[in-house]
């Protein structure tokens, strides 16, 4: 199985906390395949302070601050946005929202994502 871990301004730059609970989680489970969207404050370059494991695939690191990150208009149907606010509320299982997050149809490359209106307005 092939995991994504979203880790904000955590793993792999921070030891200690949420970090060595991440790092221990991906050695643990050997058995699958891991990749790590690391969400950094800025584009400043950091030092990975962990051991790479053999199951860990590509580290993405997405600074919030990216300078090629634009503001773009979301291409989904009002309903589709309340299906992901909902989802991002974390309140309750939302069924859908997550194959909506994946179609870059909708949102067009990743790095609209986070700036995109809907989440700056």
């Amino acid at each position: 199985m092939k995991i994504a871990i979203i880790a904000e301004g955590c793993y792999p730059y921070v030891t200690g906390g949420v970090s060595s609970w991440v790092h221990n989680l991906m050695k643990e489970m050997p058995q699958h395949h891991f990749d790590v969207l690391a969400i950094t404050a800025d584009d400043q370059p950091r030092a990975v302070r962990y051991d790479r494991l053999p199951n860990l695939g590509q580290i993405i690191r997405y600074p919030l601050t990216a300078s090629n990150a634009r503001r773009t208009a979301v291409r989904l149907s009002a309903a589709d946005r309340a299906l992901i606010a909902d989802w991002l509320k974390m309140t309750q299982v939302v069924p859908g929202a997550l194959g909506l997050l994946a179609d870059a149809t909708g949102w067009g490359m990743p790095t609209a994502f986070w700036p995109a209106r809907r989440f700056t307005s």
